[in-house]
């Protein structure tokens, strides 16, 4: 395309009316001479008319190109008319011409829109000032359009010499606005203006931004070409130093590995910073031999470097309607928890919509606080489920060393980085959840203090430029979800507790642990076993009893666990070939678990007469039938013909050699505790409630418990058990049996063993033995040393 500047046409005679050819994202000026070309049906026919008249006709620019037939409304009101020098025809059946624009025109009124538009006009000749800022503006227009074409390698040099040839400054502004690559509502808007020195202000302002765009990108073109000769310049003389190593005999053993090592540090993407670090250890280990610890330590480094996820991200916009339905499909109950995570997420989206400053306040760390078994873990799992993110999980109990969560220094052989850049690399994407589970059972010691270190990395204030100790370069952790649980928040530092915001899940009631199992616990567990959902149900009343009588916890860990035993149960039953359905009722439990493992021994505290709450060490329950002999010795003495009162004790199984079911025996019992205070009781882990004589009511009476039994001495330990508060006693009512009935009971299979030595006795009668924890010796009234053994229920006699 050649443009060329036309004659003058001051003289030009304009007609009244002349056909209209509009022009898509095309404007003509007056005095210059431009191609067209020319494809719509209505508009050949419109140009083979003119080319039998005058070959006039007004060339208007649409205000949008649209590919359909324009419309008056389509088209601007000025335009220029132009004259057709040459037309040429296209296999294609579009046409080529060679215009002419002579003046301009404005369109005053349509006189036909069929079969082209034709359209009555009238000449607008420019205002021209003659004036000194005249020819200023030409001087101006001409400089800025020299450097624009030395700035552009599409423009010829001649178009610079040209436009300083023309003298006319309406002539010089056609001109230009033709050859430069302006915008279509510019040239209409010069085409437009008046007078002429707001045209030739209008173009400077066009141009100089023309320039300054050109001129930034050849700047641009040029950096790239030097950074592409010197990567180039590298490239060959690198090429060359290894022809030259293997002509020599001595080329790079690990050539290829950094040259691989720089090929992945390429890809990653590496911010900055890390990039710098990442080239001076790439010159470094070009110097260090193989055969040096310290290559190896430079190549696991690189390694690092090259597969952490800089800019790798997994979750995509947050749906908060997907995450309630998530919460709820994972978790029953817990509104409120559920509740305050879909606020957090909220707040998330929004920031990330709005675009929110790193300087402003930021949501703060969950933290979820509960028992064991409450969930909390499996709402982390939730959130990035709902999220559409990796889920990351890092456990803090007994982590006493720093470097666990900072790194270690390089310079220690086989250093690594934390375990937070470990997981992001594990995760391999930069915002996964990752959860910091056991944050109470953190410790500290000389190595260092961990929860200091987690500060910075759950302050979002601080987070986005977290330097690893071993990276040694700032990693973004801000677009981490971090997530923590703890049983307890006394052993969390005030410090590190202020970082986050706590949300406390108690232990659930039965109702809910009875919910839980049967919507969720028993389909997993059925699943886990290979079952079917038709071929094992249970009762809620079954639930219920399992929970009360077999677990005793916050969670439902162990009801998940009984579950599991009856699962297990059912499919050796199937495995057997017995393939009938189950349903566990209430009363099938105990068939399939055994008999219940706790009571409710509030109800036996606050029913039964005579029981109460007690305990027992090892020493004062191996006293208590010393005492209880003392004291019948003593009331047989004093108060002659009197009875004593009497224990109220309960009878348990006795056991032979080699027979688990023996006779009965009996001996005073109440809840054995450890020497330490921790109960004995058979299945029970609390102080229980106790009768004076029988175990306590918290505890599973078997009759196959064989321990203590040489503990419980003398003839108290032998009073048959059951023996009621109305009944009489078996026992001679001043004392002691005869002799001779001591030693018929002691030949007995698993009776008492013989009584002790004569100076045991004699220190005995002598006065008590000392206290077990102050080891002085008290006497009560009456000369009695009080017991703490179990409390009795007595009566007058």
């Amino acid at each position: 395309m050649s443009v060329q500047p036309g004659p003058g046409s001051a003289d030009v005679s304009v007609p009244d009316a002349l056909p209209v050819l509009p022009l898509r994202d095309a404007v003509v000026f007056p005095l210059t001479v431009v191609p067209l070309a020319v494809d719509e049906p209505r508009s050949i026919r419109l140009i083979d008319e003119v080319m039998r008249g005058n070959r006039l006709l007004a060339l208007v620019a649409r205000r949008e190109a649209k590919p359909e037939p324009a419309v008056p409304d389509d088209l601007y009101r000025m335009g220029t008319v132009g004259m057709i020098h040459q037309l040429a025809r296209v296999p294609d059946g579009s046409v080529r011409l060679i215009v002419q624009g002579l003046e301009r025109i404005r369109l005053v009124d349509w006189i036909s829109q069929e079969p082209y538009l034709v359209a009555r006009v009238q000449a607008a000749h420019d205002e021209i000032v003659e004036a000194t800022e005249l020819d200023a503006l030409r001087r101006a227009v001409v400089d800025v359009f020299r450097r624009l074409v030395e700035a552009s390698p599409e423009l010829p040099d001649e178009m610079a010499a040209a436009a300083a040839n023309l003298g006319d400054p309406r002539q010089l502004l056609y001109f230009v606005a033709t050859v430069v690559p302006l915008a279509t509502a510019m040239r209409q808007e010069l085409l437009e203006l008046d007078p002429l020195t707001a045209k030739l202000r209008r173009l400077l302002d066009g141009l100089q931004r023309e320039l300054a765009v050109r001129e930034l990108g050849r700047k641009i073109t040029t950096d790239t070409e030097e950074r592409l000769s010197k990567k180039q310049r590298e490239y060959y003389l690198r090429e060359q130093l290894r022809s030259i190593q293997r002509e020599l005999g001595e080329e790079e053993a690990g050539s290829t590995e950094v040259a691989e090592l720089r090929r992945r540090i390429d890809e990653a993407n590496l911010p900055e910073e890390a990039r710098r670090e990442a080239e001076r250890e790439l010159a470094r280990l070009g110097g260090i031999s193989p055969a040096s610890p310290e290559h190896g330590m430079v190549v696991s480094y690189l390694e690092w470097l090259a597969s952490l996820p800089w800019h790798k991200e997994s979750g995509g916009a947050i749906d908060i309607q997907r995450a309630r339905q998530v919460l709820d499909e994972d978790h029953f109950d817990l509104d409120k928890i559920k509740d305050r995570i879909l606020e957090y997420l909220a707040v998330k989206k929004l920031r990330a919509e709005r675009g929110a400053d790193r300087e402003q306040p930021r949501e703060p760390i969950l933290c979820f606080v509960g028992p064991p078994g409450v969930g909390k873990t499996s709402l982390g799992q939730s959130i990035a489920r709902a999220l559409g993110r990796k889920f990351v999980r890092m456990s803090l109990g007994g982590v006493r060393d720093e470097a666990e969560i900072r790194g270690h220094r390089r310079t220690y052989i086989g250093a690594l980085p934390g375990r937070i850049i470990q997981g992001l690399r594990r995760a391999d994407t930069r915002d996964p959840v990752f959860m910091l589970d056991e944050l109470d059972k953190i410790g500290a010691d000389w190595r260092g203090d961990p929860s200091s270190a987690l500060l910075e990395v759950l302050d979002p204030a601080q987070n986005h430029t977290f330097v690893d100790n071993y990276l040694g370069v700032p990693f973004d952790l801000s677009q981490v979800l971090f997530i923590a649980t703890a049983n307890a928040l006394d052993t969390i530092p005030a410090a590190l507790r202020d970082r986050m915001e706590v949300l406390m899940l108690s232990g659930y009631t039965d109702e809910e642990k009875i919910g839980i199992a049967l919507q969720y616990l028993i389909p997993k567990q059925l699943a886990a076993h290979g079952l079917k959902a038709d071929e094992l149900s249970f009762d809620p009343d079954a639930i219920r009893l399992i929970v009360r009588g077999y677990t005793r916890e916050a969670g439902v860990r162990n009801l998940e666990r009984e579950i599991a035993a009856v699962a297990r149960k059912v499919a050796r039953r199937i495995a057997e070939g017995r393939r009938e359905p189950v349903r566990v009722t209430a009363a099938a439990v105990v068939e399939y678990l055994g008999r219940p493992r706790f009571f409710d021994e509030v109800a036996e505290r606050t029913e039964r007469p005579g029981v109460a709450t007690g305990g027992h060490d090892d020493a004062e329950r191996r006293g208590a039938p010393a005492a209880h002999r003392h004291a019948r010795r003593r009331h047989a003495r004093e108060r002659p013909g009197r009875r004593l009162l009497r224990v109220v004790q309960r009878r348990e199984p006795r056991h032979r050699p080699g027979d688990l079911r023996g006779q009965d025996h009996s001996h005073p019992r109440a809840g054995r505790r450890h020497s330490q205070g921790r109960s004995l009781g058979r299945g029970d882990d609390h102080d229980g409630a106790g009768v004076a004589g029988h175990p306590t009511a918290g505890a599973q009476r078997r009759g196959d418990d064989r321990r203590d039994h040489a503990a419980w001495q003398g003839a108290a330990g032998r009073r048959d058990q059951g023996e009621g508060a109305g009944r009489p006693s078996r026992r001679h009512p001043l004392g002691d049996p005869p002799r001779s009935q001591r030693a018929r009971r002691r030949g007995r299979a698993g009776g008492s063993p013989p009584p002790a030595p004569l100076h045991l006795r004699r220190r005995r009668r002598r006065g008590p033995a000392p206290c077990p924890h102050t080891g002085h010796r008290r006497r009560a009234p009456g000369g009695l040393t009080p017991s703490r053994a179990a409390p009795v229920a007595a009566r007058s006699p």
